[in-house]
């Protein structure tokens, strides 16, 4: 029975060692909640609120637009959107994607703001 319990220990802490090196990536925070709760009613054609967020689609774009993704951060965050009858995002997936962006901002703001390529 101990040498069970040895095992599954042993099981358990490497599935949590290879757990921990998977960071999250634009990819995979952000992406999908763009794509499937944002994208539908913020794009080439249909820009409601006046907002196409297909510029914002890529990685580099945190950096780039920060003022608009702070409001897009905070409007997520606060529940003004998604609206009322689109589905909106799990927690653990707002959580995921606000953790992100937050640190993008942090690794921008250890740029020197000279060596920052104006874009």
């Amino acid at each position: 029975m101990n040498m069970y319990f040895l095992v599954y220990g042993l099981i358990l802490s490497a599935g949590l060692l290879l757990g921990a090196d998977t960071a999250p990536t634009f990819e995979t925070a952000v992406q999908p909640i763009l794509a499937k709760t944002c994208a539908p009613c913020h794009n080439e054609k249909i820009t409601s609120g006046e907002l196409n967020l297909g510029p914002y689609a890529i990685p580099g774009s945190i950096a780039q637009h920060r003022d608009d993704w702070q409001k897009i951060v905070q409007k997520i965050r606060t529940g003004e959107m998604p609206p009322r009858g689109v589905p909106r995002p799990s927690p653990a997936q707002v959580d995921a994607l606000v953790k992100f962006v937050q640190g993008e901002f942090i690794k921008a703001d250890r740029i020197p703001a000279a060596s920052r390529r104006a874009v």
